[in-house]
């Protein structure tokens, strides 16, 4: 890795360049990680930056210079602040000045997987000067059991939706279970935007007929 950053009081410009692998197995075996029983899998990067704080700050985004990719193979985790392990076989995101591209994702939560592609974009913006963050997102997976998400937890407390984001997610599975229900054909859109999430056209064939809902939830004070 190498930074170089000049005129950091007045203006600072920083030039960022990594270029290597790790292996997470050898993290673990160097380093204490309070509660993580397993870790392993590789994590490459290949990224170089180049940003003025001034262009940021007047969105000259052109001006700006990110590129490269991270890439992570045979993820596994198993620690004692997450519900069920976690594997995931791929991941790769791709770099430019104003998106960051989700273009690879396959994983396995428990029984559950999911697969996914997708885009933020602003993330320097919405990061160094707390603006809006957009992006979107397509996730699938076979089969998600919600039973494994399950909290013994019985207070309640408002989940607040975080300001500042745009963000919208189109989602299908093919099987949802919950408790003694068996859901098939789950497909639905969220938007999250303004501190609400919406849920829109959330379709589901279950007891042998087709139910179609819409809603929000909003957390806006």
């Amino acid at each position: 890795a190498q930074i170089v950053v000049k005129t950091p009081v007045s203006d600072p410009d920083a030039d960022v360049k990594v270029n290597g692998a790790v292996n997470l197995a050898d993290v673990a075996r160097t380093v204490k990680l309070p509660g993580v029983s397993e870790l392993s899998g590789v994590v490459t990067a290949d990224v170089a930056t180049h940003a003025r704080v001034s262009d940021i700050d007047a969105k000259r985004y052109d001006r700006v210079a990110a590129s490269g990719t991270i890439q992570a193979s045979r993820i596994a985790v198993k620690s004692s602040t997450i519900p069920h392990p976690i594997a995931i076989d791929t991941a790769a995101i791709k770099l430019t000045p104003q998106t960051a591209q989700l273009t690879a994702f396959s994983a396995r939560i428990g029984t559950s997987d999911a697969r996914a592609t997708g885009s933020l974009d602003n993330l320097l913006g919405f990061v160094l000067r707390n603006e809006d963050l957009r992006g979107k997102a397509t996730v699938t997976s076979t089969l998600f059991d919600l039973d494994e998400w399950k909290s013994d937890d019985k207070t309640t407390e408002v989940i607040p939706v975080p300001p500042h984001v745009d963000f919208s997610l189109d989602a299908a599975a093919a099987k949802v279970t919950y408790g003694a229900l068996t859901l098939a054909n789950v497909k639905g859109q969220r938007r999250v935007k303004n501190q609400r999430v919406t849920m829109l056209k959330l379709s589901m064939d279950m007891l042998k007929c087709a139910v179609v809902a819409n809603g929000y939830y909003e957390t806006v004070i």
